[in-house]
């Protein structure tokens, strides 16, 4: 059980609620976004243990000069979320890299990468969804992201596959699995000597995550 001086929750407790009402119209309230903020607390509970540290601070201080700079919420709302884990780490201990990446999913930016990053995959799908229906229904083609029927009815490929949807979803659970056994981990006489979380090892999960999402797909 990690323990928060009262001091130090009214702080964290206040800027979060600062920032909350300051980007209110940024964020898009999805399931997502409801099912991450649900999931975060859980990830704050995985100390990495050892010294208070400041490395957060060389996140903070180039994002909030380009938010000074450029008026970009989405800058502010990274220099926000450095701020809020270089308070943690400065007061309660070091963290683990679970937090920071689930701030990031939750956000306005990884809609928008995937929306960028996953156009071309949808159209290979759309395509090669077209080809299979084709086998019973000839009419069938592809168009764009659009697969169009003889009588006129048409599927988007986006909003009929609901794996490309559930991306988020499934690296917010991908996350949760790898602070829960985490946390088993450490309470465990033998295993908690084993070293902690590493960033190679919950990169391969994404990765491992993303490529399932895909042969899904």
């Amino acid at each position: 059980m990690i323990k928060i001086e009262r001091q130090t929750a009214f702080l964290i407790a206040a800027y979060v609620l600062l920032v909350g009402v300051t980007l209110r119209d940024y964020f898009i309230v999805d399931a997502t976004v409801v099912v991450g903020l649900a999931v975060l607390p859980f990830l704050f509970r995985v100390l990495r243990g050892g010294d208070f540290s400041f490395r957060y601070l060389f996140w903070v201080m180039p994002t909030l000069f380009l938010t000074i700079w450029t008026h970009s919420f989405t800058l502010f709302y990274l220099a926000s979320v450095g701020a809020v884990l270089l308070l943690w780490e400065t007061r309660i201990g070091k963290l683990s890299v679970l937090p920071p990446i689930l701030l990031i999913l939750i956000s306005p930016i990884f809609r928008y990468v995937t929306d960028v990053f996953t156009f071309d995959f949808r159209l290979k799908l759309t395509a090669l969804a077209a080809k299979i229906l084709q086998k019973t229904d000839p009419s069938v083609i592809a168009v764009g992201n659009l697969i169009r029927l003889q009588d006129g009815g048409e599927w988007e490929i986006d909003e009929a596959c609901m794996g490309l949807n559930m991306l988020g979803l499934s690296l917010i659970l991908t996350l949760f699995f790898i602070a829960y056994f985490a946390d088993r981990h450490k309470k465990h006489p033998i295993l908690s000597q084993i070293p902690r979380i590493s960033v190679r090892g919950v990169v391969l999960l994404i990765v491992a995550t993303l490529f399932s999402n895909i042969v899904c797909n």
